[in-house]
C-alpha cells in the first residue's frame, strides 16, 4: 500500500457525511406523522455527562466507576450495604414526582450493578490473598473468565464490537453453553488488567454464536460502554466477570425512560404518585369526545351505536356478570385495574375489551393502541387472537414470535421489507448515511493493518516512531547482517524490519487452554425458551442476536522481541533511535527496542482507533434515528402495537412518537412497576392493568430489595390495589375441575366459583381419584450450584407418568412441575432414561408422543395450564426448611394449572410446619382421604381393582392395569395370559396349544397358537399346506368383562397396611356412593355389560356348506383360519350345541342382545346388520345352531377346548353350500397380532372397589 495512502487512512479519514434529513408525505395525517419525527428525534438527542454526579445525568451502561472508583481507595468504594437508596412505598403517596422518579431509579440502579461490583470485590480480595481465581460456593452466581484476549473487531450497524477470547478453567465445570445462562446476549460483564486493583472496564455482550463457544478457546463479542474504553492490543491479557443473574437490558431503558420522566408531562401521576384515587372517577377525554361505539361483537347487532359509559345488562352476551363489571371498568376508568384469579378469564376479557377499542380507531386520526406483556409467549398468545378479528392492522415490535403464521408476518423485521424506502425518505438520507458508515469501516481497516494484514516498517514511520531514514536503511538492508538471517526469510517474516531484529526475534505464542475442558462438574443447565426468552429483547432491533452482521477485522501480532531484564524505557529506546543508521544499534538490544516500539505503535494505533470508533457509534446513532423514521412510518398504519414490557422501555421513543391514549398491560402484577410505567408517554389518557397480585411477583436478582426493606418487588398493580384503588375482581373460574379449585380456598377465600362445564369432566383414567398427596419423608440433595433435588421423589414422579403414558395420555397433556431447577433436570434425565428403556425392552408396543414433556419450574409456567399436572416439592430436611417454596404467590401458581386431575409429592410434614397456606392445603386434602403417606392408589377399570403404590419400584408391577391377569379375550379366541396391562393386544402372540387338525395329514398342529400351522410327524415345514379366507378389518375389541359378564367377581379382600378403599365418584357425588354394594359392572355410558358377551367358540360356515371350523373369533367375526377339525378326536367335539350361562342357545342368545362393534348396545337389525340365517348342519356331523354376523355364516362350536383363528374380509350372505378350503402363505411371524390395535373398554366406577391391595 503506498505510504500516502496510508497516512489518508490513519490521519485523515474524518466524517464528511451530511447529516439533514427530511420527512415525506405518507398515507396518514401529514401533520401528525411530522409532529411524531420531531418528538422521535428530541428523544434520542438526549445526551447525558458521564461524569456528572445527578442521577439524570448518568449513562445507560454503569460506568467502571461505578463498579470500582478508580479516583478513591477501593475501600472506600461503596458495597451493596453502604449505597445511599431509599425504598419503594407499598403504600402511601410519595413526597414528590422527583422522590418517585429517583427511588425507582436507584433501585433499579443497584439491581443492575450492585452484583458485579460485589464480584469485582472477591476477585480483588482472593488476588492479594494469593488464592486461586476459581468459581466457588459463595461466587455461585458469578461468572470467572481468565487469560481473556482481543481477537479482533466487528464493526456492525449498533456499533464496534470486540471479540475476544477466554478460557473456562476457573469455572472447574464443563459448560454446555446451548443450555448455560453464561453470557447472554445484553449481559453486562467487568474486565480487569490487574484484578481489579486500579483497571476496570464494564461491556456488554453483544451476540452469543454458539459455534464461537464451542471452540477451543471460546470466544464472545462484547460493547464497551465507553469508546474510550476499547482495546486492540491482543497480547494484553485481561480476566472477566460476569454477574450471571442480574441482567441488565431488562432496566437500561427503563432507567432512561425515568430520566426523561422528570422533564417532560406524567400523565396519571396523581394517582402513581399522589395515590389520590379519586381522579379514577374522571373520564378519559376520548370517550368525552366521542362516547358512542360499536358494541355489537359483545352485545349483538342491536348495539352498534351505543354509549361506552353505560354498556347493555350481561344478559345481552355471553359474559358472565364479574366480566360484564370489568368490561365496563375497562372501557371507562382512566387507571383500570383487573385481577383475574387462575382460570377465570383475564385474557378473555382483554381481548372483548380489544375488540370494541380497536374498532374506535380511525386510521386517519386516532393512534394506535398499545399492548405490553411481561414475556413473548404471552404477548404472543393475546396477539393470535387479535389476529382473528384484525389479521392485518397490527405490529410486533422488537422480540422474537414463534408463531410462524398469524403473527411472524406482523413483525416490524418482515414489514420493513414490505415498505420502500421512497414513501418515507424521498431523499435517501438513510442510503447516504449507510454509505458513510461503510466507508467509516473502511478507515476502521486501513487504521488496523498493521495488526490484521502485518507488520511492516512504513507503519512505525507513520505512527512517528522512526524516521523516514530509518525506513529507507531498512529497505536497503545491510548486506553482512541480511546474509546471517537469510533463514527468516520467505513466509515467517512480513518485512525487513523483522530481519534488522535478527536472531532477538520471537513468535508469540497462543495461550494454552488444554485443561478446560477436563472438568465434568454439573454446569447449570437453563431451560433453552428461557435463555432466548432473556435474550429476545437484547438485540439491537429484530436481527439474528447470535451472530453480528458487519465486518469483521482480526487482530493478531506474530513477533515479539526477545529481551532481558526489564522492558526498555522511553529514554534509552529514543537514544538509540537518534543513531545515524538504525543498523547501527546494537544487536543484543534489538529485540527490547522492537518490543518499545510495537508497544508505542499499538498506543498510537488505539488512540486513532478510540476517536474513529467514536465517530463511527455517532453515524450509527444516526442511521437508528432513520430506521426508528421507517419504523414510525409502519406503526402510524397499524391500529395495534404489541411489545413486551421490556419492549415499552426499549421502543418508548417510538412509543412516544406515536402518542397513544391507551395502553393495556396483561400480566401487570408480575412486571416490575418502573417498566409498566415507562408506558406513560405525554399522550396517555387511559392505563390498562390486568393481572393478579396474588400469583407471582415481579423477579429480582438481588434478594435484599425484595419484601420488607426495599419492596422493590411490589408491582405497581399490587401498590394501587393496597391504596384502596377501586378495582374490579373476576370471579368465575372454567379451568379446574371442583376438587382441584378446592385446594385455592386459604388464598381467595369464596371470591371464585366454578362454571357449570368444569363439573362434567370424566375422570383420571387409572386413578382412583383426581387429585392426591403422596407424602414421604426421603431427604433431599443439593447440586454444585445449591439448587435442591430429591431423586427419590424424581423415581416416582418418572414412574406415574409412564403410568399415565400406559392409560391413554399423550406427554403434551401432561405436566411436571417443581420449584427447584435441579429438580427439573434430574427429572428430565430419569423420565428420558425410563421412556428410552421402554422402547427397547421388547415387552410392550408402547409408543411415545413426538412432543416432549413440559418440565418446568413454578416461576416459568404462570399463564399456562395443562390435563394433568404433576407437583414435586422437594424439600425433605431435619430443619424443615422449604425456602422460597412458602411463597404464598408460588404456591398460588403451583395449585391452579390443572384442568383434570391434580398431584403432589412431597414430604407434607416438613411443608405444613413452615407454612399456613401449606397446612389448610393439607387440611383440605386430608378431610377428602386424599393424602396418602408413601401410598398412591390407583384404578384398574378392566378388573375393577384398586392398588396401592408405595415405592417407585410398584410401577413396574403393574404395567399400567394391576396385580391381577388380563383374562382379555384375544381374537383366536383364548385369554391374554399376560398380567393386566392397558396397552393394546396388538402385538400380543397367544401361546396356548394350537391342536388344529391339518387337512393334508390329518394330525394335530403342535405350534402354539400364535406360530404358523405345520406337522410335525410327517410333513415337512416347507409342505405344510393350510387353509386360507380373506382377512376381514376388525371391528373392535370386547373386554374380559363384556366378554364373560357371567363370570363371578372377586371379593373385596384389604390389606392390613392398606387404606380404607375409598369411593371411586368425585367431588361432591362420593358420599351417596360410600355404601353401595358391589353391583354388576357397567359401562361408563351406563349400559348393561351382559349384552356385550360373545361366543366363546364358533365355526364359520363356508359358502360350500362345509363346516370350517376357526379359532379366535369374537362376537364381531374375524379371524383367518388355518386349519379343520373335520377328524377332531372325541376328546375335542362334543354333539350338543354349546349353551350361554342362562340356559339359550348362544346362536338365539346373541341374535338377541349382541352389541354393536362400539359397544353400544344395539341389536343386529338396530345395527343395520344382515338378518341372522340358519345354516343346515355339515353332512356327517350332528345338527347345530348357525349364526351370521357381518355377512358371516358360523355354526356354534360345541367344545369349550376349541380354538379360533382371525377370519378375513366378510364373505356375501348366500345360501349354504359345501365349505371352500383355500391355502395360506401368511409368514408365522405375522400371523399372531394380525395388526389390530385393541383397549380396555373403560368401566365406570361404582361403589367400592372389588380389591384393595398393595403391591407386594
Amino acid at each position: 500500500m503506498p505510504r500516502s495512502g496510508l497516512l489518508k487512512g490513519w490521519m485523515d479519514a474524518q466524517d464528511n457525511a451530511s447529516d439533514t434529513e427530511s420527512t415525506s408525505v405518507i398515507s396518514r395525517d401529514e401533520t401528525a406523522f411530522k409532529i411524531g419525527v420531531e418528538r422521535l428525534e428530541k428523544y434520542l438527542a438526549v445526551q447525558r455527562d458521564a461524569a456528572a454526579q445527578s442521577w439524570l445525568s448518568r449513562p445507560e451502561v454503569p460506568s467502571s466507576n461505578e463498579v470500582m472508583d478508580i479516583s478513591e481507595p477501593w475501600e472506600n468504594v461503596p458495597s451493596g450495604e453502604s449505597v445511599p437508596i431509599e425504598p419503594n412505598r407499598p403504600a402511601g403517596p410519595f413526597d414528590s414526582r422527583e422522590d418517585y422518579l429517583k427511588t425507582h431509579y436507584t433501585l433499579l440502579r443497584e439491581e443492575a450493578v450492585n452484583p458485579l461490583r460485589e464480584g469485582a470485590v472477591a476477585i480483588r480480595h482472593r488476588h492479594e490473598a494469593n488464592e486461586d481465581i476459581f468459581e466457588t460456593d459463595d461466587m455461585r452466581n458469578l461468572g470467572v473468565y481468565t487469560h481473556v484476549h482481543v481477537r479482533g473487531l466487528t464493526l456492525t450497524n449498533q456499533g464496534v464490537a470486540v471479540e475476544v477470547s477466554f478460557s473456562t478453567k476457573s469455572c472447574q465445570k464443563k459448560i454446555q453453553w446451548a443450555m448455560s445462562s453464561r453470557l447472554c446476549t445484553g449481559s453486562m460483564v467487568a474486565l480487569s488488567l490487574d484484578h481489579f486493583q486500579k483497571h476496570c472496564i464494564v461491556a456488554t455482550v453483544a451476540a452469543r454464536d454458539i459455534e464461537k463457544l464451542i471452540e477451543s478457546p471460546p470466544r464472545i463479542d462484547l460493547y464497551f460502554a465507553n469508546a474510550m474504553d476499547l482495546e486492540i492490543d491482543p497480547t494484553l491479557e485481561f480476566t472477566m466477570i460476569e454477574e450471571r443473574t442480574a441482567f441488565l437490558e431488562a432496566q437500561r431503558h427503563t432507567m432512561l425512560a425515568f430520566q426523561r420522566l422528570m422533564n417532560e408531562p406524567f400523565p396519571l401521576a396523581d394517582m402513581i404518585v399522589d395515590c389520590d384515587m379519586s381522579a379514577n372517577d374522571n373520564t378519559p377525554q376520548h370517550i368525552l369526545d366521542r362516547p358512542q361505539a360499536n358494541l355489537s361483537t359483545v352485545f349483538g347487532r342491536d348495539y352498534e351505536n351505543h354509549d361506552l359509559r353505560d354498556l347493555p345488562p350481561p344478559e345481552q352476551c355471553t359474559l358472565d356478570k364479574s366480566q360484564h363489571e370489568a368490561l365496563q371498568h375497562v372501557l371507562t376508568k382512566p387507571l383500570a385495574i383487573i385481577q383475574g384469579p387462575p382460570g377465570t378469564g383475564k385474557t378473555h376479557i382483554s381481548v372483548e375489551a380489544l375488540k370494541i377499542l380497536l374498532d374506535r380507531v380511525d386510521l386517519a386520526r386516532d393512534p394506535p393502541i398499545v399492548i405490553a406483556c411481561q414475556t413473548n409467549h404471552a404477548l404472543d398468545q393475546i396477539l393470535r387472537k387479535v389476529a382473528e378479528f384484525e389479521p392485518n392492522n397490527f405490529a410486533r415490535v422488537g422480540g422474537r414470535s414463534k408463531d410462524r403464521g398469524f403473527i411472524e408476518p406482523r413483525t416490524m423485521k418482515k414489514l420493513r421489507e414490505t415498505m420502500s424506502d421512497k414513501k418515507w425518505d424521498p431523499e435517501n438520507a438513510r442510503r447516504r448515511t449507510a454509505k458513510d458508515i461503510v466507508h467509516l469501516r473502511e478507515d476502521f481497516g486501513k487504521l488496523l493493518v498493521p495488526f490484521s494484514e502485518g507488520l511492516q516498517a512504513v507503519h512505525f514511520q507513520i505512527a512517528q516512531i522512526i524516521g523516514k531514514e530509518h525506513v529507507q536503511a531498512l529497505e536497503e538492508g545491510d548486506k553482512k547482517w541480511s546474509g546471517s538471517t537469510s533463514k527468516l526469510r520467505g513466509d515467517q517474516i512480513h518485512d525487513n524490519i523483522l530481519e534488522w531484529v535478527g536472531k532477538h526475534l520471537a513468535r508469540v505464542d497462543p495461550p494454552d487452554f488444554a485443561d478446560d475442558a477436563v472438568y465434568e462438574g454439573d454446569e447449570e443447565v437453563f431451560e433453552p425458551e428461557a435463555i432466548r426468552e432473556r435474550e429476545a429483547e437484547a438485540a439491537g432491533g429484530d436481527d439474528d442476536v447470535d451472530k453480528l452482521k458487519g465486518t469483521y477485522i482480526p487482530l493478531m501480532q506474530e513477533w515479539r522481541g526477545v529481551e532481558r531484564g526489564a522492558p526498555m524505557d522511553d529514554e534509552k529506546a529514543r537514544a538509540l533511535l537518534r543513531k545515524k543508521s538504525i543498523w547501527d544499534v546494537p544487536t543484543n538490544t534489538r529485540g527490547a527496542l522492537f518490543n518499545w516500539m510495537l508497544k508505542s505503535l499499538k498506543e498510537t494505533i488505539r488512540d486513532w482507533t478510540r476517536r474513529q470508533a467514536a465517530r463511527y457509534i455517532a453515524k450509527c446513532v444516526q442511521f437508528k434515528k432513520l430506521n426508528h423514521k421507517k419504523d414510525l412510518c409502519i406503526l402510524f398504519d397499524q391500529k395495534l402495537i404489541g411489545m413486551t414490557t421490556t419492549g415499552l422501555s426499549k421502543y418508548r421513543a417510538l412509543v412516544d412518537a406515536i402518542a397513544p391514549r391507551i395502553v393495556m398491560i396483561e400480566e401487570a402484577a408480575e412486571s416490575l412497576e418502573a417498566p409498566v410505567v415507562s408506558g406513560c408517554v405525554p399522550s396517555l389518557q387511559q392505563l390498562i392493568l390486568v393481572g393478579d397480585h396474588l400469583q407471582l411477583k415481579p423477579s429480582l436478582v438481588n434478594k435484599w430489595l425484595e419484601g420488607s426493606e426495599f419492596y422493590l418487588d411490589i408491582s405497581l398493580f399490587e401498590r394501587m390495589v393496597n391504596n384502596e384503588i377501586d378495582y374490579k375482581i373476576l370471579r368465575t373460574q372454567r379451568r379446574m375441575i371442583p376438587e382441584i379449585r378446592e385446594n385455592l380456598f386459604p388464598i381467595y377465600g369464596d371470591k371464585i366459583q366454578d362454571h357449570v362445564d368444569v363439573t362434567k369432566r370424566k375422570p383420571i383414567n387409572g386413578m382412583s381419584y383426581n387429585s392426591w398427596i403422596w407424602s414421604h419423608r426421603y431427604m433431599e440433595a443439593k447440586d454444585e450450584m445449591k439448587s435442591s433435588y430429591n431423586p427419590s421423589e424424581a423415581d416416582m414422579i418418572v414412574g406415574f407418568c409412564i403410568y399415565l403414558i400406559q392409560n391413554g395420555y399423550q406427554n403434551e397433556r401432561i405436566t411436571i412441575l417443581t420449584f427447584y431447577n435441579a429438580q427439573r433436570k434430574i427429572i428430565h434425565k430419569k423420565l428420558t432414561e425410563a421412556i428410552n428403556n421402554l422402547l427397547h425392552d421388547g415387552k410392550t408396543n408402547f409408543q411415545p408422543s413426538e412432543t416432549p414433556f413440559k418440565i418446568v419450574t413454578v416461576d416459568s409456567y404462570q399463564g399456562e395450564e395443562n390435563d394433568i399436572v404433576i407437583l414435586s416439592l422437594v424439600r425433605s430436611n431435619d430443619f424443615s426448611s422449604i425456602g422460597f417454596a412458602g411463597s404464598d404467590n408460588r404456591i398460588c401458581v403451583a395449585l391452579s394449572r390443572a384442568r383434570n386431575g391434580f398431584y403432589i409429592f412431597g414430604n407434607m410434614d416438613c411443608f405444613v410446619s413452615q407454612s399456613e397456606t401449606w397446612n389448610s392445603v393439607y387440611e383440605i386434602m386430608a378431610e377428602k382421604g386424599h393424602i396418602g403417606h408413601e401410598e398412591f392408589p390407583i384404578y384398574c377399570s378392566a378388573h375393577n381393582e384398586q392398588t396401592i403404590i408405595k415405592h417407585d419400584a410398584d410401577w413396574a408391577k403393574v404395567n399400567g392395569g394391576c396385580r391381577r391377569h388380563c383374562e382379555a379375550v384375544l381374537e383366536c379366541g383364548h385369554r391374554c395370559p399376560a398380567k393386566c396391562h392397558s396397552t393394546s393386544h396388538a402385538g400380543v402372540r397367544c401361546a396356548a396349544p394350537c391342536e388344529l387338525k391339518l387337512k393334508q395329514c390329518g394330525h394335530e398342529c403342535t405350534k402354539k397358537c400364535g406360530q404358523r400351522c405345520m406337522c410335525a410327524y410327517c410333513i415337512p415345514p416347507k409342505e405344510v399346506v393350510e387353509k386360507q379366507v380373506e382377512q376381514p378389518e376388525r371391528q373392535g375389541y370386547v373386554p374380559m368383562q363384556e366378554a364373560y359378564p357371567h363370570r363371578p367377581k372377586a371379593p373385596i379382600t384389604q390389606a392390613d397396611h392398606s387404606p380404607t378403599p375409598p369411593p371411586h365418584r368425585r367431588g361432591s357425588q362420593a358420599a351417596k356412593h360410600r355404601t353401595e354394594s358391589p353391583t354388576p359392572l357397567p359401562t361408563r355410558s351406563g349400559r348393561d355389560t351382559r349384552a356385550s358377551a360373545v361366543v366363546d367358540r364358533i365355526v364359520r360356515h363356508d359358502l360350500s356348506g362345509n363346516a370350517a371350523p376357526t379359532r379366535g373369533v369374537n362376537a364381531f367375526g374375524s379371524s383367518p383360519v388355518r386349519g379343520t377339525r373335520e377328524n377332531a378326536s372325541p376328546a375335542s367335539r362334543s354333539p350338543q350345541p354349546k349353551m350361554a350361562r342362562n340356559g339359550k342357545p348362544l346362536g338365539e342368545y346373541e341374535r338377541k342382545v349382541r352389541q354393536d362393534p362400539h359397544g353400544n348396545g344395539r341389536s343386529s337389525e338396530m345395527a343395520g346388520m344382515p338378518p341372522v340365517a340358519q345354516a343346515p348342519p355339515p353332512s356327517s356331523q350332528a345338527p347345530a345352531r348357525t349364526i351370521t354376523i357381518n355377512g358371516h355364516v358360523y355354526v356354534l362350536a360345541d367344545d369349550d377346548n376349541s380354538t379360533l383363528a382371525p377370519t378375513s374380509t366378510p364373505a356375501p350372505v348366500a345360501s349354504p353350500s359345501p365349505a371352500r378350503t383355500q391355502t395360506s402363505n401368511i409368514p408365522h411371524r405375522d400371523r399372531a397380532g394380525f395388526g389390530s390395535k385393541l383397549t380396555h373398554s373403560p368401566v365406570a366406577r361404582k361403589g367400592p372397589p372389588n380389591n384393595n391391595s398393595p403391591i407386594e
